[in-house]
């Protein structure tokens, strides 16, 4: 399915207005009969579906010490709701049930999830205090696959994070003026050209990226090498794709409106949304 025919079929699946000409080509194809997305559409978009996810929920949560001596972070509630509940509330927005969370520091908090979603699977990693998160890649591995990866400490508020069908990688991004967290340089095609730490005029990296099978495989298997040094053991999982060897990636930035994530990375910032945290 080439892109320009997967994309027309997203903006009829969002219920936006196709022109008659985009309608022509998608009738064309078989996949459009009388305004309606056919049985073949749905049979070619499989290839496309989103599979599964991997939560990364092992941290120690440290810029929001004394409270997460007690609570993961994920776990915190922002007016109620955990910042884990929202990415798997918005995951099943789109069908996806198959949800893997690594944890680790108090792990056995997590249990509480599985009374609201019993089909949850956890992955335990115990060098979480010891490791980057690169050891809590490799414990969820296997599962690499048409996946989304998503940080656990995201507030998300937006129905555009998550999409039901992805045709190529991709890792989320927002554009700044300026930041001093992980962000990326963007090129040609929206392409990953570069990834620091702080810049200006850049996009703001967020913690979620989409990996197709194929190279979804490949991740899997420079993980693995990058893993086997000693050093490595103390990287983020994202410098293999856009340090160690990003010659062989080619990542697009999938651009999304900065109001669809809250990021809250403080207790300053977490009584500031939510009056309970005052002192």
């Amino acid at each position: 399915m080439k892109k320009i025919i997967f994309n027309l079929l997203m903006k009829a699946l969002n219920k936006e207005t196709l022109t008659n000409e985009e309608c022509s080509l998608l009738s064309q194809c078989g996949y459009y009969d009388n305004r309606v997305i056919t049985t073949l559409a749905y049979k070619e978009l499989e290839e496309y579906r989103v599979k599964n996810a991997i939560i990364m929920a092992a941290g120690l949560g440290s810029r929001m010490l004394p409270l997460t001596l007690t609570t993961p972070k994920p776990l915190v509630t922002v007016n109620g709701v955990s910042f884990i509940e929202t990415i798997i509330e918005h995951l099943l927005k789109i069908d996806i049930k198959e949800i893997y969370i690594v944890r680790g520091h108090l792990k056995d908090k997590f249990d509480a999830l599985l009374d609201k979603y019993p089909f949850i699977k956890f992955i335990d990693n115990d060098l979480y205090n010891k490791e980057n998160n690169i050891s809590s890649m490799i414990k969820a591995i296997e599962y690499i696959g048409n996946t989304y990866i998503c940080e656990a400490d995201l507030f998300i508020t937006g129905d555009h994070v998550f999409q039901k069908y992805q045709y190529e990688c991709n890792y989320l991004g927002t554009k700044v003026e300026a930041t001093d967290d992980w962000c990326f340089d963007i090129g040609k095609n929206n392409r990953a050209v570069q990834y620091r730490k702080g810049g200006s005029n850049c996009v703001q990296a967020f913690g979620v990226s989409y990996w197709d099978k194929k190279t979804g495989n490949k991740l899997k298997t420079l993980l693995k090498k990058m893993y086997e040094k000693e050093e490595n053991k103390q990287e983020f999982w994202e410098m293999c794709v856009f340090e160690k060897y990003k010659s062989q990636f080619d990542i697009k930035i999938r651009l999304i409106d900065k109001s669809e994530i809250v990021e809250i990375d403080t207790l300053e910032e977490l009584a500031a949304i939510d009056k309970s945290y005052k002192n």
